[in-house]
């Protein structure tokens, strides 16, 4: 069995064990851990309560008077192979944006920041297909790269204590979506009315790592009518077959 020189188990506790593929952001690296996530769940292995997939490792929790770590760690090596092998529905996400500047708070700035027009700033936001690497932080949080276009614009210095939800922000080459209503430290570029999230919902997150979004521009009057929609929960968030 040949296991990837970079891969780490990593012990979490007495109840989890961390799957650790690198150190760094990549989307291919990202995709080994989704498949890795695919893959244990297939397996249906003895003892796994839950699987937390992130920017580089799967996160397992376990059951312990179930299994062990080191019969996990066996099990877990064996399907790292396995993973690059299981494929699994790829979605692009059509996701409706307002970049009114009643929502772009901080457009101008990234404007003077990276030395480009605010139309071409908004034109790499809709035409840049986007990757969803993790979910995490609050209910439905989306964490989406890649901007390489963005990498030197930095976090802001001062976090903002309110931030609505469905605002959307970028920060070093990558960007978020908040779902609800909280703080952020990330330039916010505009709002989306979809909904990210619903305790309704089995999963209550539409998204899932390794899903792609492609960003659709709409006026302040579409994004109303799409708050609507969604407050009567007659809205539902287009996506096509992605690759």
């Amino acid at each position: 069995m040949t296991v990837p020189p970079a891969l780490e188990f990593l012990p979490c506790g007495d109840t989890a064990l961390c799957v650790q593929f690198g150190e760094v952001v990549d989307r291919d690296l990202c995709l080994r851990v989704v498949q890795l996530k695919e893959a244990v769940s297939r397996a249906a292995l003895p003892g796994v309560v839950e699987t937390v997939p992130t920017y580089r490792s799967l996160l397992v929790h376990y059951n312990p008077l179930q299994t062990s770590a080191e019969e996990l760690k066996d099990a877990l090596s064996g399907l790292v192979e396995e993973g690059s092998d299981v494929t699994r529905e790829v979605k692009r996400w059509l996701m409706p944006l307002c970049c009114d500047s009643e929502f772009a708070w901080d457009l101008a700035d990234l404007s003077t920041q990276l030395q480009r027009s605010e139309a071409e700033i908004r034109q790499i936001l809709f035409e840049t297909e986007l990757f969803i690497y993790m979910i995490g932080f609050t209910m439905g949080l989306l964490y989406f790269g890649d901007f390489p276009q963005f990498q030197q614009v930095s976090r802001r210095t001062s976090p903002r204590t309110k931030l609505a939800a469905g605002a959307v922000a970028v920060a070093q080459g990558s960007g978020v979506i908040y779902p609800v209503e909280s703080p952020g430290g990330w330039n916010v570029i505009g709002n989306t009315a979809a909904p990210l999230f619903d305790v309704r919902r089995d999963p209550p997150s539409l998204f899932t790592p390794g899903d792609t979004i492609r960003f659709q521009t709409v006026d302040r009057a579409e994004h109303e009518r799409i708050a609507k929609a969604v407050a009567r929960g007659e809205y539902e968030l287009q996506w096509e077959a992605g690759k």
